[in-house]
């Protein structure tokens, strides 16, 4: 099972690290400029590549990505972890984001 391994949701700091069934780790960081995916080596401690971005213009795409609207409204990050933890893999995430677009 896919699990959160950090979380930090707060003024200043907007991301969460996940450690997928694969034993993959993403970062998900949100800032003013966007939301991106990391794809994270040596035990998470550095980003090796970009798996997904949106800047401000692209964020409706997103928002049609990860959001429930028949759910409660949650914070985007925790809409994105949620959806995010249900993926088994980076190629997962990969085919989430690309056919959604």
């Amino acid at each position: 099972m896919s699990e959160v391994i950090t979380y930090k949701n707060t003024a200043e700091q907007c991301f969460c690290q996940l450690k997928l069934d694969s034993g993959e780790r993403v970062l998900i960081s949100i800032a003013q400029t966007g939301i991106k995916l990391f794809q994270l080596g040596l035990a998470g401690l550095v980003p090796i590549r970009t798996v997904a971005e949106w800047d401000i213009p692209q964020i409706w795409t997103a928002i049609r990505i990860f959001a429930d609207l028949d759910a409660p409204q949650k914070p985007p990050l925790d809409t994105i972890r949620d959806r995010l933890l249900r993926c088994r893999s980076i190629a997962d995430i990969e085919e989430l984001v690309t056919r959604e677009i």
